[in-house]
Protein backbone atom coordinates (compact mmCIF):
# COMPACT_ATOMS: atom_id res chain seq x y z
CA UNK A 1 0.00 0.00 0.00
CA UNK A 2 2.85 2.31 1.07
CA UNK A 3 4.59 1.40 -2.04
CA UNK A 4 1.87 2.40 -4.57
CA UNK A 5 1.29 5.85 -2.58
CA UNK A 6 5.20 6.29 -3.05
CA UNK A 7 5.24 5.78 -6.44
CA UNK A 8 1.88 8.11 -7.05
CA UNK A 9 3.98 11.03 -5.06
CA UNK A 10 7.15 10.31 -7.11
CA UNK A 11 5.54 10.70 -10.26
CA UNK A 12 3.98 13.59 -9.35
CA UNK A 13 6.93 15.07 -8.37
CA UNK A 14 8.86 14.32 -11.49
CA UNK A 15 5.80 16.01 -13.17
CA UNK A 16 5.75 19.09 -11.00
CA UNK A 17 9.40 19.22 -11.22
CA UNK A 18 9.74 19.20 -14.86
CA UNK A 19 6.71 21.46 -15.63
CA UNK A 20 8.34 24.48 -12.93
CA UNK A 21 11.73 23.31 -14.72
CA UNK A 22 10.45 24.63 -17.97
CA UNK A 23 8.19 27.45 -16.62
CA UNK A 24 11.24 28.98 -15.67
CA UNK A 25 13.84 28.46 -18.53
CA UNK A 26 10.96 29.87 -20.63
CA UNK A 27 10.35 32.90 -18.47
CA UNK A 28 14.42 33.54 -18.18
CA UNK A 29 14.53 33.43 -21.61
CA UNK A 30 12.82 36.43 -22.02
CA UNK A 31 14.36 39.49 -23.54
CA UNK A 32 12.09 42.66 -22.34
CA UNK A 33 12.27 43.33 -19.14
CA UNK A 34 9.12 44.49 -18.44
CA UNK A 35 7.28 41.32 -20.21
CA UNK A 36 9.28 39.30 -17.63
CA UNK A 37 8.57 41.09 -14.86
CA UNK A 38 4.78 40.45 -15.52
CA UNK A 39 5.35 36.64 -16.08
CA UNK A 40 7.37 36.43 -13.20
CA UNK A 41 4.47 37.99 -11.36
CA UNK A 42 1.65 36.13 -12.95
CA UNK A 43 3.28 32.89 -12.60
CA UNK A 44 6.11 32.52 -10.45
CA UNK A 45 5.82 33.21 -6.74
CA UNK A 46 10.00 33.69 -6.42
CA UNK A 47 12.75 34.28 -9.06
CA UNK A 48 13.59 32.60 -11.98
CA UNK A 49 16.69 31.05 -10.20
CA UNK A 50 14.81 30.01 -7.84
CA UNK A 51 12.66 28.39 -9.33
CA UNK A 52 14.40 26.08 -11.24
CA UNK A 53 17.08 25.18 -8.11
CA UNK A 54 13.56 23.99 -6.33
CA UNK A 55 12.14 22.13 -9.86
CA UNK A 56 15.80 20.41 -9.87
CA UNK A 57 15.26 19.71 -5.94
CA UNK A 58 11.72 17.62 -6.69
CA UNK A 59 13.05 15.91 -9.77
CA UNK A 60 15.68 14.56 -7.88
CA UNK A 61 13.63 14.00 -4.76
CA UNK A 62 11.20 11.79 -7.22
CA UNK A 63 13.79 10.35 -8.38
CA UNK A 64 15.17 9.33 -5.00
CA UNK A 65 11.50 8.32 -3.89
CA UNK A 66 11.00 6.05 -7.30
CA UNK A 67 13.83 4.08 -6.20
CA UNK A 68 13.13 3.76 -2.81
CA UNK A 69 9.83 2.29 -4.22
CA UNK A 70 11.54 0.17 -6.38
CA UNK A 71 13.71 -1.43 -4.13
CA UNK A 72 10.41 -1.69 -1.80
CA UNK A 73 8.21 -3.43 -4.81
CA UNK A 74 11.42 -6.24 -5.06
CA UNK A 75 11.22 -7.19 -1.08
CA UNK A 76 7.76 -7.22 -0.73
CA UNK A 77 7.85 -9.95 -3.55
CA UNK A 78 8.19 -13.55 -1.85
CA UNK A 79 11.86 -15.09 -2.68
CA UNK A 80 11.40 -17.88 -4.83
CA UNK A 81 13.66 -21.33 -4.07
Amino acid sequence: MFTTLGRFVAIGLLILGILNAIMGVSIALIDDPEAKASAIQAFLTKPTGKTIDQALLYIFAGIVLGVLTDISRRLEKPQGK
